[in-house]
């Protein structure tokens, strides 16, 4: 398959041309299976029995879609396309030539003119482009809400070519037994009532070290910290704060979407950027489902919602009215469109499934529903001085920066006395392009709290996984990714009174004349 990095069909083209309005489509002729409407279906941890048989409904339901053309809106890829697809405008409109096609599932595609607006393809949320509007209708602030859906309407449709009830199970990788996932999904081949057969949910685009060693082996040094996503599920609010600095703290659901969601992306995805690596090729590799159905599962396990399924976590009305009524696009399983708003994301007991088990979420002081406008008071302790940023060197060399405190003594030990304080380290990073690597930060500190010996300790790890849809716009890259450090302070071994050695370390694919890093600090707050 091509891929066209100057395709005429933009996400953004797309989204300004659904505007909410339906796309009638209808099968062609199709036959397949009714979609079942039975309540509370449960998705199942692949490794459970139940799970397991659920993997094996899934391949079933892949093999069944991947056998119809590309053009049919139940086929394997025409789902893939509507988060994101490799296809030139010319190139996609020609996968509307083959038979049983017909010209509504075009139009449901690429729009009436075929040019992408209007189309339901490309619609994923992953751009950081603000679409118009306050922070609350930001695109990106929908990730949770738009995959959410998106898998929804992907299982009726799984349902649909099964002809019965189907759940996703989902991988959970923060089991860290379940690293490395079973043969049922990595194998080319698979044995089905004695015989061998091709396997639906091999996907040849998966980077080897992951195939051979699970996730664990493109993390090097500390034990999957970031796999863990601790600093996500203790976010305190779903969107991200400004800053009395004039920066942010970033809410769940940014937390979220950079970790652990962009950091699995890059460890199964391949260095050169296909597969799961890039936009265009994640949801053709089976494991994507399977991710995002565990993504899915740590927002529900986040918002710890009540039997109804109603959390006070969520955005509510009026402040977040304009995002509660963000309608999307995607395709039911009758082959003719679908809208559904943000809010309907809220209540899975609305949408007719549950989980076997949520992961447990420590005790965590969030802040009050709609605290959203809150600005959060923060104080610059240390910082790298002006013109100490550095670009990555050819060979992913490590950029070492040291950040020189600016308070008094006395001022930092009062702040660090202070237990309602916490310590992050923001890193200002940019980049012109997806790098498909991950960066391990690494904080010198004391072995112990009394001792004067001192390690390198790696403290998490960062991607640049959402670099992808602003290089496609033709548009640099920048963030400020966070790292909670006040365990190391609380515990003596980083004294802030004394200046501070960063180290931050590309892993994989190539971030070598790329990534910036172009200033760093630690704030209190």
């Amino acid at each position: 398959m091509a891929n066209d990095r100057k395709r005429g069909l933009t996400r953004r083209g797309v989204m300004q041309g659904l505007g909410g309005a339906t796309t009638a489509a209808v099968l062609g002729g199709l036959t397949v299976g009714t979609a079942h409407a039975a309540p509370a279906r449960t998705r199942y941890d692949i490794k459970t029995p139940q799970g397991k048989a659920a993997l094996d409904l899934y391949r079933e339901a892949v093999g069944k879609m991947q056998a119809l053309p590309e053009g049919n809106p139940l086929s394997w890829n025409f789902q893939a396309n509507i988060h994101a697809h490799p296809h030139g405008q010319a190139e996609a409109i020609a996968l509307f030539n083959e038979t049983g096609v017909t010209p509504a599932m075009q139009t449901l595609a690429l729009g009436a003119n075929s040019d992408g607006v209007g189309g339901i393809w490309w619609t994923c949320s992953h751009d950081h482009d603000t679409l118009g509007g306050a922070p609350a209708d930001s695109y990106a602030t929908h990730f949770t809400a738009w995959h959410r859906l998106y898998l929804w309407h992907f299982e009726r449709v799984c349902e649909a070519v099964l002809g019965k009830p189907f759940a996703l199970p989902y991988w959970n990788y923060l089991d860290l037994t379940q690293l490395k996932l079973p043969p049922a999904v990595l194998a080319e081949t698979v044995k089905i009532k004695g015989k061998l057969v091709d396997n639906a949910l091999y996907f040849a685009d998966r980077r080897q070290e992951f195939v051979d060693n699970g996730l664990r082996a493109i993390k090097s040094d500390l034990a999957n910290t970031d796999i863990l996503a601790r600093d996500t599920m203790r976010s305190k609010q779903f969107f991200d704060l400004s800053t009395s600095n004039g920066g942010f703290r970033q809410g769940f659901v940014t937390a979220l979407d950079g970790t652990p969601h962009g950091s699995v992306h890059v460890r199964v995805g391949t260095d050169d950027g296909k597969g799961m690596a890039a936009f265009e090729t994640a949801a053709r590799d089976p494991i994507f489902w399977l991710h995002h159905a565990n993504i899915d599962r740590l927002w529900e396990s986040w918002r710890a919602p009540n039997a109804a399924g109603a959390s006070t976590k969520d955005p509510k009305a009026p402040k977040a009215a304009v995002w509660l009524n963000r309608s999307f696009t995607f395709a039911g399983a009758d082959g003719a469109a679908s809208v559904k708003t943000a809010a309907t994301s809220l209540s899975l007991p609305g949408l007719g499934y549950r989980y076997d088990r949520l992961q447990p979420v420590g005790t965590i002081a969030f802040l009050a529903p709609n605290a959203e406008t809150t600005l959060v008071k923060v104080t610059t302790v240390a910082e790298t001085a002006t013109g100490q940023g550095a670009t990555v060197a050819q060979g992913n060399a490590p950029v070492a920066m040291t950040l020189a405190p600016i308070l008094t003594d006395a001022a930092v030990k009062a702040l660090a006395r202070d237990a309602g304080n916490a310590f992050w380290l923001v890193i200002d990073v940019a980049t012109t392009k997806n790098p498909r690597a991950l960066f391990e930060v690494q904080v010198k500190v004391k072995k112990t709290a009394t001792g004067a010996a001192t390690e390198q300790k790696t403290v998490q790890t960062f991607n640049l996984f959402n670099a992808g849809m602003h290089e496609r716009h033709g548009l640099g890259y920048k963030t400020a990714w966070q790292v909670d450090l006040s365990e190391l302070v609380r515990a003596s071994k980083l004294d802030l009174t004394k200046p501070v050695d960063v180290t931050v370390k590309p892993v994989g694919g190539e971030a070598g004349g790329l990534v910036t890093i172009s200033h760093m600090r630690i704030e209190a707050q």
